[in-house]
């Protein structure tokens, strides 16, 4: 198998998610114009170890499943996703993953592991509230 430890559409969707934050520039590469797929090889072999063709195949599936559109000359690689999209379906993932499904855990390990100021904490009660309306 390509990715032997990704048995689930979960798992898929992770690392397809891993590209297109690439592709939004979330990560360290593109910008929300576009990048090439060769350049995208390189981008992955760097920072997770992939070869060209486990890069290709990934682009080629996030083609069909309508993730990135990809334009020639070049195989210009365009996300047809927001970076809101990408956030929201990472934050899915590691709550899931890391905090199984429990958003408390997530949220009461973040605010013990991070600095929060008052202005920042004062708009998190704020959206809380907005969000209970």
């Amino acid at each position: 198998p390509l990715f032997p430890r990704v048995r689930d559409e979960e798992g898929w969707a992770a690392v397809g998610m891993n590209v297109a934050a690439n592709l939004l520039g979330l990560g360290n590469a593109a910008t929300p114009a576009g990048i090439r797929a060769a350049q995208l090889v390189q981008l992955e072999k760097e920072e997770m170890g992939w070869s060209r063709n486990t890069t290709y195949t990934l682009l080629t599936r996030m083609v069909e499943k309508g993730i990135i559109r990809r334009d020639e000359p070049g195989f210009c690689c365009t996300a047809l996703i927001s970076k809101e999209q990408v956030r929201a379906g990472q934050t899915h993932t590691l709550i899931e993953k890391l905090y199984e499904g429990s958003r408390q855990l997530f949220l009461a390990s973040f605010l013990k592991s991070e600095k929060i100021s008052a202005k920042e904490l004062e708009e998190i009660r704020r959206m809380i509230e907005e969000d209970e309306k």
